[in-house]
């Protein structure tokens, strides 16, 4: 008897330590696991229910790419959407742990992809901004912001941009900064009637915002907008109405005075309705010469697909129009290193889901690599982005395996280690209509 009394204290300290050990050891693996460190797909936030990452932003400043994510759980009876800061350290090569961003009792709506919670960085100054529940289209309301002047150490709540006192919806915007400091922002409304392409700016982090001004008071009710700035210049990419074409206003003094470019690509898309498509920009410098590229969806019959066009005058004129991807490429995103070489990402029918696929130029556009795809097989994505940092391009894109509980992924692109063939590089030919029908949305 006291042998068995003898053995069974031996088996509880075993068992004791055992837990210990695991509990030191491997407790901050699997921390650093639930975060997304040791695994490319971050699966985030995972509630009981279906949902999970609803929303994402990039944005590269100061050698880092910064993330926003928004994760919900639909399953609740008010489902509370939460708002995640991280940024993308290129010296670890590894994103940082999550800070959640306090909403103050402001939880966003729960949004979807394309019409996402935004960030914007200037040095220290961070700045969020979602659209709370209202009376608009879809339950969409006024927005919301959060300030951080830490680097996103520690928030602080920021006012309303908009000055119309609507509860109606304040939808599709984007945020971005000049290098002097000034804060851009351009969203979507009905103050004008219909809705339109709305702008404010604030020269204080967005502590203070100007007066809104209408810049088209008639736009597509639902198709994200691009802001981006080049030195002085800040430009809006956005989806015109009654013609869904794209638009490009750009303002030579830092958003003092606007200018309307035109389409950009003009494909005479008639369209009674919205497609959720936005457009993308990205610049380089050429000699003296500043040049833009964008990368534009059209749904015409006989054209549609996504098309690559560059202007060396703030978007007065275009070359004509480079397809890249096929007629059912969808949910584009264009990022560049400043000096021509450009990354162009999108998603794209491979036969059985949609993946996410990439195209490379080193020449401004002039050529490109043959698209391929950069997702997981038999994993449907949606909405990717891109960013480039120091020498590499960062993708960040949604999936799901079952189509209701999502999570994100990402790439460094180029790879740690070259392909075992390299991409083959052809010169696209110059656009010509075809007789694929567009597809759905």
């Amino acid at each position: 008897m006291d042998f068995l009394k003898l053995h069974d204290q031996r088996l509880r300290w075993i068992f004791v330590m055992l837990i210990t050990w695991m509990a030191l050891f491997l407790g901050p693996v699997l921390i650093l696991s639930l975060f997304g460190q040791l695994a490319r797909s971050s699966s985030f936030f995972h509630p009981d229910g279906p949902s999970g990452v609803v929303g994402l932003d990039l944005y590269p400043d100061s050698g880092k790419v910064h993330l926003l994510l928004a994760a919900a759980n639909r399953e609740e009876e008010l489902a509370q959407v939460k708002l995640f800061y991280r940024y993308w350290d290129p010296g670890t090569k590894s994103w940082s742990l999550p800070t959640e961003i306090p909403t103050q009792g402001q939880s966003p709506r729960v949004p979807h992809r394309g019409d996402d919670p935004q960030i914007a960085v200037h040095g220290s100054q961070v700045v969020a901004l979602w659209t709370v529940p209202g009376t608009g289209y879809m339950g969409a309301g006024p927005m919301r912001t959060a300030l951080s002047f830490d680097g996103g150490k520690s928030w602080q709540p920021g006012p309303n941009p908009s000055d119309d006192q609507s509860q109606g919806g304040h939808e599709f915007a984007d945020l971005a900064y000049d290098h002097q400091g000034r804060l851009h922002l351009a969203w979507l409304d009905s103050r004008a009637g219909k809705q339109g392409l709305i702008y404010a700016r604030s020269l204080d982090g967005g502590s203070h915002w100007e007066a809104n001004r209408i810049i088209d008071p008639e736009t597509c009710s639902c198709c994200w907008i691009r802001v981006a700035c080049w030195q002085d210049h800040v430009y809006m990419l956005y989806r015109d109405a009654p013609v869904r074409d794209m638009r490009m206003a750009w303002s030579y003094d830092g958003g003092t005075h606007w200018n309307d470019c035109g389409w950009v690509g003009h494909f005479g898309w008639e369209f009674q309705g919205c497609p959720h498509w936005g457009g993308a920009l990205a610049f380089w410098k050429q000699g003296r010469i500043n040049w833009i590229g964008a990368l534009v969806q059209t749904g015409k019959p006989g054209s549609t697909g996504i098309y690559f066009l560059s202007s060396d005058d703030h978007g007065l004129t275009w070359t004509s129009p480079v397809r890249l991807g096929d007629p059912n490429a969808r949910f584009v995103d264009l990022a560049g290193d400043g000096n021509g070489t450009l990354l162009a990402a999108w998603n794209q029918w491979d036969g059985s889901t949609y993946r996410v696929w990439i195209a490379k130029s080193s020449d401004r556009g002039v050529h490109w690599t043959e698209p391929q795809p950069i997702s997981p097989q038999g994993i449907t994505t949606t909405h990717p982005r891109v960013a480039f940092c120091q020498s590499n391009f960062l993708v960040v894109w949604t999936q799901s395996k079952d189509g209701l509980q999502w999570d994100w992924n990402w790439i460094s692109w180029p790879p740690p280690k070259p392909p075992s063939e390299a991409l083959g590089v052809f010169h696209r030919k110059p656009f010509q209509p075809n007789k694929e029908n567009p597809p759905g949305t």
